[in-house]
């Protein structure tokens, strides 16, 4: 090699024969090694991984607490935060040729994804049962419409059919009829009402 005597030269055979053995031995132990650590990996939860990765977790205190002030914008950098470090832990892994790990990151991208987004629905969900909640409070039926409470002459009615239906506070037009009565009407489902 450099010149150096081998520290191997003052070995005897048998010593030499033992030292191949232990040598073999290790590398027939590391292949049985890879495989359990393979198997190991293909048997653990996502999840998990994550938590082995980055430590436990507990999101119900800051830092990983959600602001509710941030509002849908400081949401987003949040999911896109998580996604981002998947992103770099998937990089990682694929440095180090791990397939099996590096497509079981893949998937856990992806199901953040479909997280956010079912996340993101969900909240959009809330924000219209809750606005709906709100108007409801704010509305009163007379007849065959509804009037904001505060309408107190009631000039300005609102279609039954479209808030009883679809929860849209649709304001109705106003309009004379051939014989001359008043009548509304909605634009938007069509129902008509004499008053």
């Amino acid at each position: 090699m450099d010149g150096k005597p081998s520290s191997l030269q003052n070995w005897s055979p048998a010593e030499v024969a033992l030292g191949r053995l232990w040598v073999q031995a290790w590398r027939e132990a590391g292949e049985f090694m890879e495989r359990l650590r393979r198997e190991e990996l293909r048997r653990l939860d996502a999840q998990q991984a994550i938590a082995l990765l980055c430590g436990p977790a507990d999101y119900h205190v800051p830092p990983r607490t959600s602001h509710r002030s941030a509002g849908p914008v400081g949401q987003r950098k949040t999911a896109m935060g998580i996604i981002e470090h998947a992103r770099d832990i998937a990089e990682l892994i694929k440095k180090y040729n791990d397939q099996d790990l590096y497509e079981r990151i893949v998937e856990l991208r992806e199901e953040i994804l479909r997280l956010r987004e079912e996340n993101l629905e969900l909240r959009e969900s809330v924000k219209r049962l809750t606005d709906s909640a709100a108007i409801q409070e704010q509305i009163v039926r007379e007849g065959n419409c509804y009037y904001r409470k505060d309408d107190t002459k009631r000039e300005h009615p609102h279609c039954l059919a479209c808030w009883d239906y679809d929860r849209k506070l649709v304001g109705l037009i106003r309009g004379r009829s051939v014989s001359g009565n008043t009548t509304i009407m909605c634009n938007i489902c069509a129902a008509r009402s004499r008053t």
